[in-house]
């Protein structure tokens, strides 16, 4: 059986920062990466919600004194305002100084120009205003640079403290301070998940005074498709850390870890890690396909997919996992992970339901 088993034991630590000689190891690296990509990724799913949509938004002008002799000099624009505004605007231009009311009035213009032609788009209306409006692009890069660093922080935070307290409680209570040492392992994929809706939550409140339409179910829609690429670079970290192993196997795949993590006998095991990495790798290209063919007509719909999608492919991939948890055993009827991952699976049947129920209406 060892001779049919897949030998793996490689180093944990990628390279060492020079000078400090800190070691950087592998899971941290594919952690970073994953966020990376996320990062970008998030851009260009923003960048063509916001050039999907007819409007800038009030914060979106940066330039309002250009923006006003814009609206002065096209007689489409300038004919959506009345007589008094109109006398306004020549006097602030004269000026030189936009008071926060003619700003507001000149928004509620174009606004009503809008209206008035259906055929209006974003990117007609940003060559218009070229120069005083931020583009698409700026605009999502703002949106997306705020929302990563609310989203790292909630994932860390959130699935390190659920790890403490579902698995390694003892551990936590013995010595407070191991929740900071992150680079020793322990991040709970269903403390990371309640994490970000919280801190979606914060974010929405946050952003919704500068983007009206950018609503907590969208951030969560387009948050779903890089959260799935991210927990598989995660799974491939607890591959190479030897964390997180499968049951003993005499599969042809089985893998032999020379060091698991766990403590636990050097047998051949499924490599659960791996099973896990390829679901969610799915479900990335699934949550992308999706995205792609109903485009921006669904209201948390894509994270019902993601969290029918992950959590469903965890509740089953844990029966091929050495437990975890000091409060359920394999003698359990259902293991943590599985505990955890049946609120999940509920909340995407409700979302997908409703919005399909939506969908057969109209």
């Amino acid at each position: 059986m060892l001779l049919a088993a897949i030998y793996w034991d490689p180093d944990p630590v990628a390279f060492k920062i020079p000078f400090i000689q800190h070691p950087v190891v592998w899971y941290g690296v594919l952690f970073a990466f994953g966020f990376l990509l996320g990062h970008y990724l998030l851009r260009y799913l923003y960048n063509s919600y916001i050039r999907s949509r007819p409007e800038i938004t009030e914060f979106e002008i940066h330039n309002w004194l250009l923006y006003a002799e814009i609206f002065e000099k096209t007689p489409s624009l300038n004919t959506q305002l009345s007589s008094k505004s109109q006398k306004e605007l020549k006097n602030s231009l004269k000026k030189k100084h936009i008071d926060p009311s003619l700003q507001s009035t000149l928004h509620k213009g174009m606004q009503q120009y809008i209206a008035a032609h259906p055929d209006t788009t974003r990117e007609k209306l940003e060559a218009l205003f070229s120069g005083a409006v931020h583009t698409s692009k700026e605009s999502a890069f703002h949106l997306v640079d705020r929302l990563t660093w609310y989203v790292v922080v909630a994932t860390i935070l959130g699935a390190r403290l659920g790890h403490m307290l579902f698995y390694d409680l003892d551990l936590l209570l013995a010595d407070p301070l191991v929740f900071f040492r992150t680079w020793e392992g322990g991040l709970a994929s269903h403390g990371a998940a309640a994490g970000i809706i919280i801190s979606l939550i914060l974010y929405e409140r946050k952003t919704v005074k500068e983007f009206p339409y950018i609503r907590t179910l969208f951030v969560l829609d387009t948050l779903a498709i890089p959260t799935a690429l991210v927990g598989a670079m995660i799974r491939l970290g607890n591959f190479i850390n030897q964390e997180i192993v499968g049951i003993p196997s005499d599969a042809p795949w089985a893998v032999l870890f020379g060091h698991p993590r766990e403590g636990l006998v050097a047998v051949p095991r499924h490599p659960v890690q791996l099973y896990e990495a390829i679901a969610y790798f799915c479900s990335f290209f699934i949550l992308l396909g999706l995205w792609k063919k109903f485009s921006f007509k669904f209201n948390g719909f894509l994270i019902g997919v993601f969290f029918l999608l992950i959590f469903g492919s965890r509740f089953f991939l844990e029966y091929l996992k050495v437990p975890q948890s000091e409060f359920i055993h394999e003698g359990s009827f259902l293991l943590m992970g599985q505990w955890l991952s049946i609120p999940f699976i509920v909340t995407a049947c409700v979302l997908i339901w409703k919005n399909l129920r939506k969908a057969l209406q109209t």
